[in-house]
């Protein structure tokens, strides 16, 4: 009860205090505005600002559109006495404010002195960002883990090219010499990854490419001729040498409507994938007949998943497949908690917290593809960049390891199984693939990226080909289910149960090496509760100002053991902000 009480003291007490900095505020103002009046001069914005510096400085963040903070500020003042303000002003009068503005701000984001009872030369590590937003820093044991694995491979065991180069003697050459993350650290690499070129010679990147099964399944008969009769009849309303000529675009959405219901409905039990591709051509007609897609820049990621990308979910309802949206990944989650275990040596460490995909396809305990979708399809957006060369792979790796070590590493399915994920940015996508065409090595394979064009003439382009991708991945998945089932229902190790110990080990097997787990990641802020404040969320820009000085705040320090860095108890008190110090 009495936490509750100094609680709820501490944040009535910020909130009256923020009221009466603003209140100040407005008295400085209408002093300003009095004065003009007084000496029957106009009064004007900028005149405020150069007038009174130091309080516009001490009330400004640095990101702060000054011209529009303060000329609001001083402006409903001013409206509220009822007297004329002059508003105009240049740009470069404001330049002078806004530098000191900005110097004032890289002053109050400095770290500030630590207090008395803390060893003035300990520092606390930066900070960065978990993978799924940047690539990481590798630690010391990032890299000592990336090279336990490459020693615990068998050599006779590893990917030799054509011209007897070993793919991961090469990859643990270059990837001990670098500083931040990549996915040649967990032995997987993209095909047409540019950072290749570096390390391996043209031939080379072929033999990468072409090793194994590299193709996508062929499509039904009935799938194609659905997709040509589309394909030929806008090719009517468009002339290629006749640059003046604009196809007229509701001709050909009535046009293509006539085309893919010609041969009536399909029955969904038989014709599954043709009942799909049939309603979904008609689903994004109906966007083209009312114009939903031209207003496509403005949607959210919510609004491209729930009116474009989850149609192309339903695809694999047939398959008895959960298409799980935002959730943890169950394949990730064990990957990065391998370690825990009772040793002995230490306490059993915290549970790492899982990626969550922006979609799952699940199936018997089983993840067979993800997908990750984003707002941009700007191609340099670092979101992008991200997820798909470093998460999605990592994602793809968890997924396929869990696969094989189910089916007991088996090296003839390894090298028959692929994880598929799908690349959904703004109205573009593109489908990976992942697969171990030979060795310890999980190569990605990428298909070239369609958009959603806004128009139906861009059908050809765009819509008619990436359905043509949802049904090669879904026959991708499908195909890999259906051989972990074949091999987990005929393995005769799943029908006489015995001890581990007991059983031998099968010279068709592979241990694949495990997914680096980098420790360079952003720590979960400890939540303490009933406390407004701890000292790590202290706004410290407040420091500067004189309106916040000499202010009491409640501070929760968090006290960390020694051998484990495990939080055992928390040190509370007040601090009061004084002249740029915490005292």
């Amino acid at each position: 009860m009495a936490v509750n009480k100094f609680t709820s003291h501490a944040l009535n007490f910020l909130v009256s205090s923020i009221r009466v900095a603003m209140t100040t505020i407005n008295e400085v103002i209408e002093s300003y505005l009095s004065s003009c009046v007084k000496n029957e001069t106009v009064p004007t914005v900028i005149d405020f600002v150069n007038k009174n510096t130091d309080l516009v400085v001490s009330n400004s963040e640095p990101s702060d559109n000054l011209r529009m903070v303060w000329g609001s500020r001083v402006s409903n003042v001013a409206r509220r006495l009822d007297i004329h303000l002059n508003t105009l002003s240049n740009e470069t009068e404001w330049e002078t404010i806004t530098k000191k503005v900005k110097e004032q701000g890289s002053r109050s984001n400095e770290v500030p002195p630590s207090s008395p009872n803390k060893s003035s030369s300990s520092k606390k590590r930066p900070k960065s960002s978990t993978s799924k937003t940047d690539s990481n820093p590798l630690t010391e044991k990032a890299i000592n883990n990336f090279t336990k694995e490459f020693e615990l491979m068998d050599s006779d065991l590893k990917w030799k090219l054509s011209d007897g180069t070993v793919v991961e003697d090469i990859l643990h050459t270059y990837g001990i010499s670098y500083e931040f993350e990549h996915s040649i650290h967990s032995y997987c690499i993209n095909a047409s990854d540019e950072t290749l070129k570096k390390i391996f010679s043209k031939e080379q990147i072929r033999d990468l490419k072409t090793t194994g099964n590299h193709n996508f399944p062929s499509l039904p008969v009935t799938i194609e001729a659905m997709l040509n009769g589309c394909d030929e009849v806008i090719k009517k309303y468009i002339k290629v040498d006749d640059e003046e000529c604009v196809p007229d675009q509701k001709a050909i959405v009535d046009a293509v409507y006539k085309e893919i219901t010609k041969n009536g409905f399909y029955d969904p039990y038989q014709q599954f994938d043709e009942d799909w591709l049939q309603k979904t051509i008609l689903e994004i007609l109906s966007y083209y007949r009312w114009d939903v897609l031209k207003s496509v820049e403005k949607w959210s990621e919510m609004d491209l998943v729930v009116r474009l990308w989850s149609l192309f979910d339903k695809a694999f309802d047939n398959l008895h497949m959960e298409t799980k949206r935002d959730h943890t990944s169950v394949s990730m989650d064990i990957s990065q908690n391998e370690d825990r275990m009772v040793s002995g040596e230490y306490s059993i460490p915290t549970k790492a917290n899982s990626f969550r995909p922006d979609l799952i396809y699940f199936k018997d305990g089983l993840e067979y593809g993800t997908a990750e979708c984003g707002k941009s399809g700007d191609a340099t957006a670092k979101k992008k960049i991200i997820e798909t060369q470093l998460h999605i792979p990592k994602i793809m790796k968890a997924m396929f390891h869990r696969i094989i070590k189910k089916c007991k590493n088996n090296k003839s399915l390894a090298r028959k199984i692929r994880v598929v994920a799908l690349s959904q940015f703004g109205t573009s996508m593109k489908v990976y693939v992942m697969d171990n065409p030979g060795g310890y090595v999980l190569r990605v394979l990428e298909s070239n990226e369609f958009e959603v064009g806004s128009m139906p003439s861009m059908m050809q382009c765009g819509v008619l080909p990436l359905l043509r991708l949802v049904l090669k991945s879904k026959y991708i998945i499908k195909q890999t289910n259906l051989d972990v089932q074949g091999y987990l229902t005929n393995n005769d190790d799943n029908k006489d149960p015995d001890f581990i110990s007991n059983q031998d080990n099968n010279n068709d097997e592979i241990a694949l090496p495990r997914l680096l787990n980098n420790d360079d990641k952003r720590q979960k802020r400890v939540q303490c509760a009933r406390t407004p404040f701890r000292e790590k969320h202290f706004p410290w820009r407040f420091v500067t100002s004189k309106f916040y000085q000499n202010m009491i705040f409640y501070r929760v320090t968090p006290i960390f053991r020694e051998r484990d860095k495990q939080c055992v108890t928390y040190k509370c008190g007040w601090f009061m902000v004084g002249q740029g110090s915490c005292r």
